[in-house]
Formats: structure tokens, C-alpha cells, sequence
């Protein structure tokens, strides 16, 4: 996390970690656990290497606002994280299976990287720092991220990476640096912390608004204006929130984005969870945990395809008044956005009448939603139950419910529903 928040003191108490970054870490420990599965689920495969990077490492430890506990933060979430999947891989393998793993550790403040220092030696960790496989950077993570780039191509075809970027504002990490990331290293993902709501108080029509505009790096023509009108008003995150949302896709260069509201009591401002990738599969992962892990994370879109779409009868400038409700992944929000994808998914089989994929039709629509593919799944298996639709496999076989369609299924709508149209 970024200095500006916490700071640590060598032989110090830690700082204290709020609730609502307890529950972005639980959401970190759990990705990394599925990611490591995911990542080694071909038995034929002996070796992989990966690299984790944490922009913002901190110091480390924290101290649990509730429990007073000492809790471990980013650093010893990645290691323990590739420990334990290790350790579980191989009980599962006859032949040994080994994790190559480098960790890259990055912090301006010097204080919290000695902190660091010392607390990797006390939990044994110091090996691994004597072996280079941990490694400890001071400076501003803007500076080194071209060399942590090369570092993580020079390891070999693949560059499997995950940046943590877990700055406390959303100036730190301009979307020019998203889109390296991406581009040199297209099998890495990205989890980005985005004041959001703090952006949105600072923005005007005004000289200052502009300088940051740029220096995030955005290239597209923002209405400063429109933005600066929203402010006071009962839904500014929301509507903020719908005018960034393109711009964050289009920014940084990510093919699959998931944006997610955190709610953080101390500051009263949400932030946003981003989760950017180029690969499918990682963007479902990401989805299918803010549904397990419900009610710690919440977006003000719409439950269907139209999460972030415009709509003018929520537009307060047009309307006089603005309402989004929240969204909140609990099994209300499913329920909706399993009916919303109902109506919305037919139009769109409608529209390829000699089919679809449900691969293609969950890449070309998992942007604008929160639902994850088990809930499209869910969605077109009561479509298959109406027999709105049918969905087979390409050797033919005519599958009867949801939970078992694949991605290479065809998806098409019933004669009598081409008879209507």
C-alpha cells in the first residue's frame, strides 16, 4: 500500500489495516490460489515460472483494526500463496512438480523496505533474498517497471506475471504504463487500486483537472464540465463511474477489464478494484470471485449488459435527478441479472441466426456486466428449458441444461422463434 497511508518504523508496531483493505487482501489470497491452480492444471507440465510483482509493497505487516492481530500483507500473500500451491500440486502429481517463482518487491520509502527486510528474515524468508528470487527496490514502481518488464521477458516465453498495483490515489500509475504492461508482457495480469471517488471530488473545468488528465496518461476528450456538474449530487460515483469505465478499457490497452466498488468507512470514498488481463478466462475468475465473495464489493450499474451503458432516464442532467441502485453480487443481484440476461442474450442470439459460440458471446458482452459465466450459463439454461434456443456441441450433441454448455457450443434460437422475427 502506498505510503501515503501507512508507513512502517523498523522495530516498530505496524500501522493499522482497515476492514475494507482486509477484504481486498481476501480477494488477492484467493485470485492468487485459483490463478496457481489454473496456471499448473496440466499434469504433462513439470515447471512453470512466474513473476509477482508488488508496486506498493509496504512494509509487509499490519496490525487487524478489529482483532489487533498482526495480519500479513501483499508481499506475504504472494509468497504464501505460491508455497501453498506448490505443496498441493505435488500431492496430487507423482512426478515433482516445481513453482519458479520470483518476487519483486517495490517502495519509495526506505524505512518500509528495511521493515520488510526484517520481517521476510524473522518468518524465514531470508533464503529467498540471498538467492535473488525476492527482491527489494527502492524508488517510485513508474521508474523500475521498464526493468521489472525486461526481467520478466528475460525469463523465458510465456512471461507469466501478476502486478499488484495497489496505489493509495490514482495518479501513481498512469494508463501509458497499463498499456506496457500489457503489450510487452500480454500473458500478465493486473490488479489496480483506483481512487475513483477522490478523482471525481478533485474534477473541474479548471487548469488543474487538466494536468492530471494527462498526466494519467489519457487521450481522449474528457467533458470536465459534465463531470464537474455531478458533484454533490447522491449518485456523482455512479455516473463517474460510467463515464471512466470506457476510458479505463480503451486506456490500458486490456482486452477483459472487471471494475468493482470497495467501500472504505474510514475516508467515506469507494475506490475501485480493477482487475485487467487479455485472456477470457482470467476476467471470469475475477467475476465468479466478487459472487463468492458477496457483499464486500458493489458497482451502481445495471445487473444485465448494461452495467456501464448509458442510459438517459438515469441522466440527471436530463432528468433533474439521478437513482442507481447499488449492486451488491448477493443472490437479489443474481436473480436480476440472470432475468436481465435472459432478454438481453435472446436479442443477440436473435441477431446470429446461424449461431454463435458461447465462447464469443461471453467475450463480446463480459465488459459490460457483472455476471460471471456460470450465471450466463444459468441464464441460457432457462432459455433452453422455454426452448427459445438450442445449444450443441459441434459433434452434434444437444445440450439440455445450462451448467453443461462449453465454450465451443453453438448457440441458436429455436425455428419458432425465427418464424416470429
Amino acid at each position: 500500500m502506498s505510503t501515503k497511508e501507512y508507513e512502517w518504523e523498523p522495530g516498530q508496531t505496524p500501522p493499522t489495516l482497515h476492514v475494507h483493505s482486509v477484504r481486498k487482501h481476501e480477494v488477492l489470497e484467493a485470485y492468487l490460489s485459483r490463478y496457481l491452480k489454473i496456471l499448473n492444471s496440466r499434469p504433462h507440465i513439470d515447471t512453470a515460472r512466474i513473476t509477482l510483482v508488488d508496486g506498493f509493497a509496504g512494509g509487509g505487516l499490519y496490525q487487524h483494526e478489529k482483532t489487533g492481530e498482526i495480519t500479513l500483507g501483499s508481499p506475504f500473500i504472494f509468497l504464501q500463496a505460491t508455497q501453498k500451491a506448490q505443496i498441493e500440486i505435488n500431492l496430487e502429481r507423482r512426478k515433482p512438480f516445481k513453482l519458479d517463482a520470483h518476487y519483486i518487491f517495490v517502495d519509495s520509502n526506505p524505512q518500509n523496505l528495511e521493515f520488510l527486510r526484517d520481517a521476510l528474515n524473522a518468518r524465514e524468508y531470508g533464503a529467498l533474498l540471498k538467492e535473488d528470487r525476492i527482491n527489494l527496490i527502492r524508488g517510485q514502481f513508474t521508474e523500475h517497471a521498464p526493468k521489472i518488464i525486461n526481467f520478466i521477458q528475460n525469463k523465458g516465453r510465456g512471461g507469466r506475471a501478476i502486478f499488484l498495483l495497489d496505489q493509495y490515489g490514482y495518479k501513481d500509475v498512469p494508463f501509458t504504463l497499463l498499456q506496457r504492461i500489457l503489450r510487452e508482457l500480454p500473458s500478465a495480469e493486473i490488479v489496480l487500486t483506483f481512487a475513483i471517488d477522490a478523482l471525481g471530488d478533485f474534477l473541474g473545468d479548471n487548469e488543474s483537472s487538466r494536468k492530471i488528465i494527462e498526466r494519467l496518461g489519457i487521450k481522449r476528450p474528457l467533458d470536465l464540465n459534465q463531470i464537474a456538474q455531478t458533484r454533490g449530487t447522491s449518485d456523482r460515483r455512479a455516473i463517474i463511474q460510467r463515464l471512466f469505465s470506457s476510458i479505463l478499457k480503451e486506456e490500458s490497452g486490456a482486452a477483459y477489464y472487471t471494475p468493482f466498488f470497495i467501500s472504505s468507512r474510514e475516508s467515506n470514498r469507494d475506490y475501485w478494484l480493477i482487475h485487467l488481463s487479455m485472456h477470457l478466462r482470467a476476467r471470469d475468475e475475477m467475476a465468479s470471485l466478487h459472487w463468492q465473495l458477496k457483499n464486500h464489493f458493489k458497482h451502481n450499474g445495471g445487473a444485465g449488459l448494461d452495467m456501464f451503458g448509458y442510459q438517459p432516464d438515469f441522466d440527471p442532467l436530463i432528468t433533474g435527478q439521478a437513482h442507481f441502485p447499488d449492486f451488491n453480487f448477493d443472490n437479489d443481484d443474481r436473480e436480476q441479472s440472470i432475468k436481465q440476461l435472459r432478454e438481453q442474450l435472446m436479442r443477440i442470439v436473435w441477431q446470429n441466426q446461424a449461431g454463435i459460440s458461447f465462447h464469443d458471446l461471453l467475450a463480446n458482452t463480459c465488459n459490460s456486466t457483472p455476471a460471471s459465466s456460470e450465471i450466463y450459463r444459468a441464464a441460457l439454461g432457462s432459455l433452453i428449458e422455454a426452448e427459445e434456443l438450442s445449444v450443441s456441441h459441434p459433434d452434434g450433441i444437444r445440450r439440455q441444461k445450462g451448467s453443461s454448455i462449453e465454450k465451443v457450443d453453438l448457440i441458436r434460437p429455436r425455428p419458432k422463434q425465427l418464424m416470429m422475427f
